[in-house]
């Protein structure tokens, strides 16, 4: 069974919040995917956010809500995990290759863990997250498909940037946060001389 998250009323508030802040910035700074409506590009900015919080909670950890408000450039939980968040559990687990950060060229994000976390809104009220699997930088980078490559079945994840996207049944399962952790922690022993 995949770990599922609740996001509750009080934090939605402060998620929704942190995804407006998210929303102006990325107009203030022309972000590609603000060019839609308001209303679609802070939904988009939302996911997000609850996607990086249910992590967060999965692995015990304190949220820090300025953290979450400002980062920009920095890994999503912790020191090694990145997030990407999805409304569909068939969308795929993306690596962005263009739009202005080619993932694929940062060591740190390389050497992280990715999970792709299913969201599920209930209005603006609350959030149910499932961890739906996670691979590591590495496996993306190696063994993700191009949605660029033409006519691809996996340019249905309606990606709006250049991206490489990994199969989900290549995707590991979350097992438990220390399990995760360790075999994170492995895998970047084993890869920082790469």
């Amino acid at each position: 069974m995949k770990p599922r998250i609740l996001i509750d009323e009080n934090e939605m508030k402060l998620c929704a919040a942190a995804a407006n802040q998210r929303h102006a910035n990325g107009r203030k700074n022309n972000r590609n995917d603000v060019s839609t409506t308001a209303h679609s590009a802070f939904k988009i900015d939302l996911i997000g956010v609850c996607g990086e919080v249910a992590l967060i909670k999965y692995f015990g950890m304190e949220i820090d809500w300025h953290d979450i408000f400002t980062a920009f450039g920095t890994t999503d939980v912790g020191e090694c995990w990145e997030v990407r968040s999805v409304t569909q559990p068939h969308y795929h687990l993306a690596m962005w290759v263009g739009g202005g950060a080619n993932e694929t060229k940062i060591k740190k994000k390389l050497m992280s863990g990715w999970s792709k976390i299913v969201i599920n809104l209930h209005g603006y009220e609350s959030a149910v997250c499932y961890l739906d699997g996670w691979a590591f930088g590495y496996d993306i980078r190696d063994f993700g498909y191009k949605t660029t490559e033409g006519d691809s079945p996996f340019q249905r994840n309606r990606i709006k940037r250049p991206s490489l996207i990994l199969d989900n049944f290549y995707l590991r399962k979350h097992s438990s946060p220390e399990e995760d952790m360790k075999i994170v922690c492995n895998l970047r022993k084993a890869f920082q001389n790469k």
